[in-house]
């Protein structure tokens, strides 16, 4: 298991409920790999481990030779600047993608190729455009806190945010420092966007719009070279869209139209 953060709490009575029955895929498994990073999933000392903390003694981990490599036992397998996925967030996925592969028996040489090769999938920090210096992600996937913020942090950018739609009961709160530190503007639609509003007001600047193509005219209107406009709305989508995949679809189709229109 990855990680876990506040979400689907209009389902589960308590966070703690929620907890419990996500841990339980670790019943009755032969093999556990968990994350030493996040004391939430973190199961059992002897799971294989892997960890961010290049001071951590794990299974995978990072180590920091002339930049930052993916590593096994702290033999360097892939520098993290040969990987065609960008955020802290994606090299934790990597290594938890090395420790399954290796454990099932696929070779290192396998396991390196296609770390290399790997593109991402759509919706999920998925690059759409980058014009006049302005980075476009769409990151429609990112429906909950814990991913929204991965999403944030993982960007080397000021980030203009496009957010909201069905909060879930979440704890919209344990993003204001983030949101301080890392982006300049949030542009809010949906359902939740008031109760949202009120929780970040004060974190940074923040403003209401009614739907994707007021979203990405604002974003547009507002974004300087170096930015990054990033959907990645810490919400379910289900008050606007069908899915998550349908809102992904709209940014895209909204931030590529206005793009073309400007060339």
């Amino acid at each position: 298991m990855l990680n876990l953060s506040e979400d689907h709490l209009d389902r589960y009575r308590s966070y703690a409920d929620y907890i419990n029955a996500k841990l339980q895929i670790y019943d009755n498994a032969e093999i556990c790999v968990s994350n030493y990073d996040d004391e939430t999933t973190r199961h059992a000392a002897d799971d294989i481990l892997f960890s961010l903390d290049p001071e951590a003694a794990v299974d995978f981990g990072l180590v920091c030779d002339d930049g930052d490599w993916l590593a096994h036992h702290g033999e360097p397998w892939l520098k993290v600047s040969e990987l065609k996925v960008s955020g802290r967030h994606n090299w934790a996925n990597c290594l938890a993608a090395m420790a399954l592969a290796h454990t099932a028996g696929v070779s290192k040489k396998a396991i390196i190729g296609a770390l290399k090769n790997f593109k991402g999938i759509p919706h999920r920090g998925q690059w759409v455009a980058e014009h006049n210096g302005v980075e476009w992600i769409n990151d429609s996937k990112a429906t909950n806190i814990g991913a929204a913020r991965a999403s944030i942090e993982g960007r080397d950018r000021p980030v203009i945010l496009i957010a909201g739609g069905q909060s879930k009961n979440a704890d919209m709160s344990v993003l204001r420092q983030v949101l301080k530190e890392r982006v300049k503007l949030v542009l809010l639609m949906g359902e939740d966007a008031q109760k949202i509003e009120q929780a970040w007001l004060g974190s940074t600047r923040i403003e209401r719009v009614d739907n994707m193509q007021d979203a990405v005219k604002r974003a547009s209107d507002e974004a300087r070279a170096g930015d990054c406009v990033l959907l990645a709305p810490a919400c379910a989508s289900f008050d606007m869209y069908e899915k998550f995949e349908a809102r992904g679809e709209d940014f895209i189709q909204q931030s590529r139209g206005l793009i073309d229109g400007q060339t």
